[in-house]
This record gives structure tokens, sequence and C-alpha cells, in this order.
């Protein structure tokens, strides 16, 4: 047996110490080296050589850093720029290299340690469209400025402010890109630059722009944001006033242009939310703004804040009592006082109306209460010509909404009635405001039917409150008006009007002679809830602001649209 197993032992031990033919082939790897930089601490751009040698050849080198690939060459001087801003974090980072011979073999060098300055990641400067634009047409260059040494841009686009569900997400080298957006909605871009050696700088913000023309401006961030009153200024352009809840919870003013161009923004925090609901310009170049309060302790109260021209605060007041209170409206008088009005709970089941005169230091003149044994409120307070008031708001005849009044009233400048007026239906009615206009007295709000669906009312009283018409206006759903204005003689109302062509909601426009025929009905918004709470005559036109979610950064914004006498939308360039 040992005999017949001699020769595969044989054979195998030939095997195993390389007794065959030799294979003449190249085992043996390129010496590879990484020279040390000048200088440590270093930033950008630092120049690494690297010397690699072989006994056939060397095909190419290639540089790495925290074994992440950076470029290869194929040929010497094996000098590579390593861009180290891009890496600029403060540690020390591990530079490597390799090289290939014709054989494939590979050599590595040993690791050198090279620190790095802290720097900031270079991020792309965004041009066009700037945050919140309007864009109209669905084909939309994106332009953003170069940055130096970039090799390419990743450009994405989505409709969600996360960037999850992306739209696009494309390269180019270019620092502009054109892209097909014909759905209108709301999008957010950004672009991320590579630079040499695919080492990513950081991404740019995050722009967010609106593509429709449905608006004029929009204002908002990540969260919820909205406008309820708007006002001229002395320079042709306009003070809006709302709330936000995006960076802090507060009431917010923003200025802007006579086209619409946010000038700048201030807000204001309360206790724990607080929010506007009218704003004037006072007569010495500054601005009133008025709304409520809420803490832990006080379910709300009335706040008062009056700023300077630059919208800096100069003081900040609120009345604090037990129950709740609110402020829906304010006026300057001829003697430079404020009169507001809003509403104030009395008791469980009780809120009335009232009314406050102060003087120009904010001092208390006068008081008045007005309401019955259940829910009474004023939304809005306007001046008549011979210096008296009109109030808008409703009164409840009981806990029954059927039972829920439009309220007329007309006041002397002392506060004191002169005449009321008040308007039943079936689910109950509300005047929201009101102006006098050569004489005459108009009024708009909502009335319900038994099934509590809405449609926009619109009333006219002559000098003495005697009714000269009143007119509805909707469809056979949720309808309502929140503001009135004239332009041309003509009545102007917005609101709100449900749609099933633009959306769930959308704002709403109602021109009408001084009959109360209609003379044109246009709506504004998108796919989701819109709506008007806002409207004065501006510069031959009108000016409406109120709130969307079709066309927003976060749940709800702010919106601007400037129009013509006939509704229609002004547009700024994007």
């Amino acid at each position: 047996m040992k005999q017949h197993l001699f020769f595969p032992i044989a054979v195998l031990f030939s095997l195993l110490t390389g007794c065959s033919a030799p294979d003449n082939l190249d085992r043996i790897p390129p010496e590879v080296r990484v020279n040390e930089p000048e200088n440590d601490e270093v930033g950008a751009p630092i120049s690494i050589t690297v010397t690699a040698t072989d006994n056939v050849s060397v095909t190419s080198v290639s540089l790495y850093v925290d074994e992440v690939f950076l470029e290869k060459k194929a040929s010497p001087p094996y000098t590579f720029y390593w861009y180290s801003d891009y890496w600029g974090d403060g540690r020390s980072h591990r530079i490597t290299a390799t090289a290939l011979d014709p054989s494939s073999n590979v050599g590595l060098s040993p690791a050198i340690s090279v620190d790095v300055m802290k720097t900031t990641k270079p991020q792309v400067k965004l041009v066009s469209p700037q945050h919140h634009a309007i864009m109209g047409d669905s084909l939309i260059t994106l332009k953003w400025l170069p940055i130096e040494n970039t090799l390419s841009y990743t450009v994405q686009v989505s409709d969600t402010n996360s960037m999850d569900f992306l739209i696009i997400d494309a390269k180019t080298t270019s620092n502009e890109m054109t892209v097909n957006l014909p759905q209108e909605k709301t999008y957010v871009w950004r672009v991320l630059p590579a630079t040499v050696g695919n080492i990513f700088g950081g991404w740019s913000k995050e722009y967010v722009f609106h593509r429709t023309q449905q608006f004029t401006a929009i204002f908002g961030r990540k969260k919820f944001d909205a406008l309820s009153a708007i006002a001229a200024t002395a320079d042709g352009g306009l003070i809006l006033a709302g709330s936000t809840h995006s960076l802090e919870r507060g009431g917010m003013l923003i200025k802007t242009t006579p086209t619409g161009i946010k000038q700048w923004e201030r807000i204001f925090g309360g206790y724990d939310m607080s929010w506007f609901t009218c704003v004037i310009q006072t007569m010495d170049g500054g601005y009133f703004a008025a709304g409520q309060n809420t803490s832990k302790e006080f379910p709300s109260d009335q706040w008062f804040v009056k700023t300077d021209s630059a919208g800096t605060i100069e003081w900040s007041k609120t009345i604090l009592q037990e129950g709740a209170q609110g402020v829906n409206s304010v006026l300057q008088t001829k003697d430079s006082g404020y009169v507001v009005c809003g509403f104030r709970e009395t008791d469980s089941d009780r809120v009335d109306i009232v009314l406050r005169k102060y003087d120009a230091s904010f001092e208390l003149i006068w008081e008045r209460t007005i309401g019955g044994k259940f829910h009474d409120e004023a939304f809005q307070i306007a001046a008549t010509a011979d210096g008296g008031l009109i109030v808008s708001g409703f009164t409840q005849g009981s806990t029954d909404l059927s039972e829920e009044y439009a309220v007329a009233l007309r006041l002397n400048f002392l506060g004191e009635e002169k005449w009321r007026r008040e308007i039943a239906a079936p689910g109950g009615a509300r005047f929201v405001s009101g102006m006098q206009h050569k004489g005459k007295y108009y009024f708009c709000g909502f009335v319900r039917n038994e099934d509590q669906q809405r449609d926009a009312l619109v009333a006219a009283y002559d000098s003495i409150g005697n009714v000269l018409w009143t007119k509805t206006f909707g469809t056979n759903r949720d309808d309502a008006a929140t503001g009135l204005t004239f332009v041309n003689d003509r009545i102007a109302v917005c609101g709100y009007r449900s749609t099933d062509t633009l959306g769930i909601q959308d704002a709403w426009l109602l021109l009408l002679g001084e009959n109360g025929s209609e003379i044109a009905s246009k709506t504004y918004g998108g796919r989701n809830l819109d709506g008007a709470t806002s409207i004065i005559n501006f510069h031959d036109g009108l000016a409406i602001v109120g709130s969307t979610t079709s066309f927003s950064a976060g749940s709800s914004d702010g919106f601007l649209i400037l129009i013509d006498a006939d509704g229609n939308v002004k547009h700024n360039a994007p």
C-alpha cells in the first residue's frame, strides 16, 4: 500500500513547493508614499504629492481621505489638490494613496495625518426664484451663483417641506436649470455643490416658491401663519397684521411696498399665544395693532402694541381680567386718541360688546358695554363723516343659533346709541364689516340656513337707519363676506366661497352696484382652503389679505392680492 501511495504524494509535494515550471508573471506591487504637506492646520486647497515607483511601470495613482476616494491620475507628476474646506471640521484626517501597475498589482501607502482648520462648507446662494416668489408659467428656470472649483450641482425640487418626496433630483454643470412644473402648488428647492474630488459642500437654504397666478404675494414659514387685517400707509405701501406660530407664537406685522414686496416683518410675543386682529397707521407715522393674548391664568385678554414707523416697539399693554376678552377692531380719532371694539365675557353664559375710548397716551376716557343675556360681539368699528361711529356685530336671543341676529349700530362720538338694526335668518346671521359712503351705511357678513350653511349677506341703510335693501349671495355650500369697501362707486366685498372648480374653498371678491346688483364675482385660490379676511381701496384698485393652505410653506400662510377695479390680479416680476 505504501508503494501505491508514493507517486500521488510526491506529485502533491512538488506542486506545493513550487517545483512546476515558472509563469513569468509580475507579482511585485508598486511602492507608493504620500509626502507630508508643507504645513499642518491648513485650509483649502492643500497640495499633496504622491511618489510611486514600480519594477515595471505605474499606470495610475489614486488619493484617498479617510478611505474616501478623491481623484485618480494616470501619469506623473502625482500632485493632487485637496479642497479641505469642504471637510472643514477641525479634525485630523488620514491621507492614503494607492498605485497600480500593468499587472493590476496594487500598492498601498502608509497613512499620513493632516489637521484641517474648522471652516464652513461653502453653500450655493439661490438667485431665482426667490423665497416665496409667485411663478405663473409652468416652465421655471432655477438660477444660483456659481462656486469656484465646483464640478457639478445637485438640484432638488420637492412639493413638501421635508424634501422627502422629490419631484426633481438632477445634476448639472451649469448654474441654472429649467424645470417643468405643470401642477399649481407650492414647491421647495435647494442646490448642493460637488467639488474636485466629489466632495460635497453644504446644501443651500431651502427656498419656497408658488406655482400660481392667484396671488400677488404670500408670507409665511414652516408652520401656521395668517393675515387678518390690512391698512394703507402714508408712503403708498401697506401694513399687514396677523399671527404666526412658525418661529414663535405671536402677533405679526408686515410692511410692504406699493407693489406688495415685503420691506420688513416684526413679531411681538405674548404670554403664551397671541395674535393681531387689526392694525392702523397712526398720525405720528407709526403703527397701532391690537388683538388678544392668552396665558395659563387667563384664556384671552385685550392686547395693544404701538410701534414707530420702522416697526420698533414703543409700548405694549395688556388689559387683564377674569374671563375671556378680545379686540376685533380699532380706529384713531381726530384728537389722536383710539376707539377699540371687541367683546368681554361677563359670566359663563354671557359675552358683551365692549367699546372703549382712549386718549393719545392710552388712558381710558370712556367705556360702553352693549349686550343682553347671551352672546353679543362687535367685529368692526368705523368712523362716520360727523365724527360718530358704526359697529358691525351680532346678538343672541338665546343659545340657539337660529336666534343669532346680525346687528348694525349707529353711535355718536361718545359711543351712545343713535339707532340699531337687526337681521334674522333661519340659522342665524352676523355682520362683520361696515362703512359709510356718500351718507349711506353698508354692512356685510353672512346668514345661515336651517342646515347651518352660509350665504354672504350685504345690506344698505339710509342716514337714519331705514333699510334700503338686503341681498344674499352664494352657492349651495358655505359662503361668507368678511370685508367691505368701495372702488369707483361700486361696493367691493371680500370673503370666501365654496367651489367645485378651484378647490374646497377660495378667497372671493364680489363687486356690486350701489343698489346691490351683482357686477362681477371672482375667486382666488387653489386645491385646499383659502379665504379673504380684509379689503381696502388701494391705488384705484383693491388690496385683499387672508390665509391660504393651497399655497403654503407650512400648514397655512398669509396672502396679499393687489387687484384692479375689475378684480384682475397685479403680479410682480419673479
